[in-house]
């Protein structure tokens, strides 16, 4: 999955063991994406570049 630069949704990582749980979404934005820092990662949701 490293290798192949997976995003993972919140339910995803819950099945993976990656978290405890899933708590209701939010509207927090942690970082702009913009089209530079995209290009340094595979396989971007396109939710986030949008």
């Amino acid at each position: 999955m490293l290798e192949e630069d997976t995003w993972l949704t919140a339910e995803q990582c819950l099945e993976f063991g990656l978290c405890d749980e899933v708590i209701e979404a939010n509207q927090a934005v942690a970082y702009s994406f913009n089209e530079e820092w995209a290009m340094k990662f595979k396989n971007v949701p396109q939710q986030l570049l949008q």
